[in-house]
């Protein structure tokens, strides 16, 4: 498989038909995109051809960041939770940041979206799902203007950390502001605007919640990489990489109690499914993951890649039916990962491979996490912004689409400023 130079090859890649990490997608065209000027053009979410349950009506999760939590400067924090309605039916929003609070909302307008992309891809076609997500954007009007308020205030140095306990996959990132108070002047997409941080509260007696303080994670790099993904370990080789050889490996590894570890990528197939032992990366399944025993990430500051498809995902097994959201992002962080970066979609083998070029370029000159993801999105909607609607048609329109839908398919959990420390070993890696 033939690794993409960097990520221009993206978006200028003519070939139409592309290897996947999980099954084919085929390729998305979007309407509607704003002019050259949007530097955060808009992103049409990619079919996925998925058919899975959906979650429960009511998620179980530990309690969230508490409002009037110290926040750094800059930081908001996003609240949503299931409202306290017997049918369960409606999500609450509730917002933080020092001086400039949003209040408890609930609304007929906040009833619960069927907005996972995974049914939205299964139901619509491409262009109506960007188009679907904006509609419903606009009808939350009491958020839109919490946050164009926080970026008229903060700009730049606004970061936010979306703790979102309602289980239902809400793609916020895909959460279309109008402009209107932004220091852009123009519309755009959440997540290509702001750094936006996941957080998922810790479930193991005694763990910590990584997303409440910021940690720079330094140390050996491991890797394991599955042999279709061959291109992701060259990336790898410019970091001084140790390479593993499977996931048994990769457990192996974790099982060691010492704090060396400062970077664990896993790159392999990956499998969504509401079984624990069928929900997969590789061949490692969520239920194992959860139940193995990894000291390292206990006693290290550890980051985790997991270039994987749906790795970001969550899903409830259906033969406990205990409400309980179950991820490998989620299990990381319960073991005490400091941050995890993971897919949400399917992405196409190549693509996922220059974007982690991309993302561990970015994070190997200090970019925090949560802005080396914003600033990936930003550069590839820049791409797609200047494209009328006629081209999005066209072979390199629909290319330059599906690679932002790709971008936006990757989620950071963590908190906003953590960084990786990365020594390059190669002088010929991208600057």
């Amino acid at each position: 498989m033939t690794e993409p130079d960097s990520l221009t090859a993206i978006l200028t890649d003519s070939a139409v038909a592309r290897p996947l990490m999980c099954r084919d997608t085929g390729l998305a065209t979007v309407d509607d995109a704003p002019g050259p000027d949007d530097p955060a053009g808009p992103i049409e979410p990619e079919p996925l051809d998925v058919d899975e349950p959906a979650a429960p009506a009511v998620a179980l999760d530990p309690v969230a960041i508490a409002p009037g939590a110290r926040l750094d400067k800059g930081i908001a924090v996003l609240r949503v939770s299931i409202a306290d309605d017997p049918a369960g039916t409606r999500f609450q929003l509730a917002g933080d940041c020092p001086g400039l609070p949003l209040p408890d909302t609930v609304s007929d307008r906040q009833r619960r979206p069927d907005l996972a992309l995974a049914d939205l891809s299964s139901d619509l076609r491409p262009w109506e799902v960007g188009r679907q997500l904006r509609s419903w954007s606009e009808t939350k009007d009491e958020l839109t203007e919490w946050l164009n308020a926080l970026l008229a205030r903060h700009g730049e140095s606004l970061r936010l950390i979306i703790d979102d306990r309602t289980g239902w996959e809400i793609p916020w990132e895909l959460f279309w502001l109008p402009g209107s108070g932004s220091p852009y002047g123009a519309p755009g997409w959440l997540g290509a605007i702001v750094p936006v941080a996941r957080r998922t509260a810790p479930r193991r007696p005694g763990a910590i919640d990584q997303s409440t303080d910021r940690h720079d994670c330094c140390g050996e790099v491991v890797a394991y990489v599955d042999a279709a993904m061959s291109g992701d370990g060259e990336v790898l080789g410019r970091y001084g990489v140790i390479p593993l050889e499977d996931l048994d490996a990769v457990l192996d590894r974790l099982e060691v109690d010492d704090d060396r570890l400062g970077l664990i990528y896993l790159a392999a197939h990956g499998t969504h499914s509401s079984s624990g032992n069928e929900f997969t990366l590789g061949d490692l399944s969520v239920f194992e993951l959860e139940q193995a025993e990894v000291a390292a990430l206990r006693r290290a500051r550890v980051f985790v890649f997991l270039n994987a498809c749906h790795s970001a995902r969550i899903m409830y097994d259906d033969r406990n039916n205990d409400l309980t959201p179950r991820g490998f992002a989620r299990a990381f962080l319960d073991h005490g990962a400091r941050g995890v970066i993971g897919t949400s979609t399917p992405v196409g083998v190549d693509e996922a491979c220059a974007i982690a070029e991309d993302l561990l370029c970015r994070l190997a000159r200090g970019v925090p996490a949560a802005t080396a993801l914003r600033d990936h999105r930003r550069e590839v909607a820049r791409h797609h912004s200047m494209l009328n609607r006629r081209q999005l048609r066209e072979r390199d329109g629909v290319q330059r689409t599906q690679a932002m839908l790709d971008a936006f398919g990757y989620l950071y959990f963590g908190y906003p400023d953590t960084t990786v420390r990365l020594a390059t070993t190669d002088e010929s890696a991208p600057p």
